[in-house]
């Protein structure tokens, strides 16, 4: 399946210099015929994308070439990653989903003219758009060119394209108070990365007004008991451009960032309030996942366990307040955690088909999605372990902790567990069997166990001494 970024890219040539540039990432020299076989391409073709490229990344990047074949040297990685971004942002389709975005009221026709692109084409764009949008709930409408549907819908796909790809990011909106609410929430000891934090304020903030919220369920009444609500709705009013917005959309956009920020927890019992009580409707399906864990020798039954189960099923249901395509996962998140232990969640996967007393707001969710987030958070917090002796920790703040993962996923590929730094906050280390972690966070400020080796790469390594690097890890 492609990725929501595959699908709305329509240049094929962007398409073809993107593909091309992950292969050169990916390995430190390519051949021709090796780049023009993967896309099945023309070695013509292949030679005149690469001078787009060098065309395109100036001074950022050098593509050589010899008889072994095509080298890539990124000079500058933050310049590299922006002109990166460039070939999506150019793109008609995101062009017009930022005008979705930011609220522009335009027709097909005024689009066509804001573009250059004919009305014919420009209609066969907001076709393709509507079947993309389309398992998120959401509908098209043409004139003017907007969503139609429910904002939290529409919020969730801004946020999987958005938030969760490598390629694209959030637009942060300017306010003097992001880092007030950054802090409020780290200093309560709750586990979620700055990343996500700024992330969910930034989606927030640019939708607010734009769209109407509406919750399906009395979440507010619930979100209001915990502490630190009603401190993020006092931050929310001092902000300048939501100053002319009433109080009720003010407790609504706080209400929607505490259900996301509660959503994104990876700790168990790290609310101070029980978001919704499900043990009457959902304590039998807690029990019998207990049971299957305990039958595949993951874990003990005990009330930790059950508690652990039981506050997972919790923070789903805070996604099925928000809407029940927030429990649907991206492919690539579903696919790092299945590589936890793939045995493990395909067995999953079937005993929850096969169960027929799923609880009723359960019942249309995403089983493979569930699967794979009910993994990571066990995972997350120490329920089920990785069996691998390895780990690599990315820092997750540059490209090339992007190019590092290709590179050591190539080497290492099931011998490894790969996680960047913020998929470990609040996991403790010292309770993981490693015997090696590798890493380029610097400073290392995390406890763990005392026989573990710590080896370090500079965060500045370029993907061939990181290949080396990796091959004599390996030997």
């Amino acid at each position: 399946m492609e990725s929501l970024t595959d699908q709305i890219v329509t240049n094929m040539l962007s398409k073809r210099c993107l593909k091309i540039l992950n292969l050169l990432e990916k390995k430190q020299i390519v051949q021709v015929k090796e780049i023009a076989e993967e896309l099945k391409m023309s070695k013509r073709t292949i030679l005149s994308d690469l001078n787009e490229i060098r065309s395109h990344f100036e001074d950022s990047v050098e593509i050589s070439g010899s008889n072994r074949g095509i080298e890539l040297i990124i000079n500058d990685y933050s310049i590299y990653h922006f002109k990166k971004q460039v070939y999506i942002r150019q793109e008609p389709l995101i062009q017009i989903i930022e005008g979705i975005y930011s609220g522009e009221c335009l027709n097909y026709v005024e689009w066509a003219e804001k573009i250059s692109l004919s009305e014919s084409t420009i209609l066969r764009l907001l076709k393709k758009l509507k079947k993309i949008v389309k398992p998120y709930r959401i509908n098209l409408s043409f004139s003017p060119v907007q969503f139609i549907g429910k904002e939290l819908d529409a919020r969730k796909f801004f946020w999987d394209l958005y938030c969760e790809s490598s390629f694209i990011e959030i637009y942060e909106v300017p306010n003097g108070h992001q880092k007030q609410l950054i802090e409020l929430f780290l200093l309560d000891g709750r586990f979620i990365s700055v990343k996500r934090i700024k992330n969910i304020l930034n989606l927030s903030l640019g939708r607010a007004g734009i769209g109407k919220i509406e919750f399906d369920y009395p979440v507010s009444e619930l979100a209001i008991l915990d502490h630190l609500f009603v401190p993020l709705f006092l931050e929310l009013r001092k902000i300048s451009c939501l100053s002319h917005y009433s109080n009720s959309v003010l407790f609504k956009e706080a209400t929607f960032i505490f259900l996301m920020l509660y959503s994104h927890w990876n700790q168990s019992n790290s609310t101070k309030i029980p978001l919704i009580d499900i043990s009457s409707t959902c304590g039998k399906f807690c029990r019998s996942i207990v049971s299957f864990l305990s039958q595949k020798r993951m874990a003990p039954i005990d009330n930790e366990l059950e508690t652990t189960v039981m506050d997972f099923l919790s923070r789903q249901y805070t996604k099925i307040c928000l809407g029940e395509t927030y429990l649907k996962n991206t492919e690539e998140n579903n696919k790092f955690a299945q590589s936890l232990n793939p045995i493990l969640y395909n067995e999953l996967c079937d005993f929850l088909n096969n169960k027929n007393d799923l609880p009723s707001y359960f019942q249309n969710a995403f089983i493979p999605d569930f699967s794979a987030s009910l993994l990571l958070y066990l995972f997350v917090n120490n329920v089920i372990f990785n069996s691998e002796d390895l780990l690599i920790l990315l820092s997750n703040d540059s490209v090339i902790d992007e190019s590092a993962r290709i590179v050591f996923e190539n080497f290492f590929n099931s011998q490894a567990t790969i996680l960047y730094e913020e998929d470990i906050q609040g996991c403790d280390l010292r309770q993981q069997a490693y015997n090696k972690i590798i890493t380029n966070i610097v400073p290392f400020n995390y406890d763990f166990c005392e026989n573990t080796k710590i080896i370090h790469f500079s965060k500045l390594t370029n993907v061939g001494e990181l290949i080396q690097f990796a091959t004599a890890l390996q030997s």
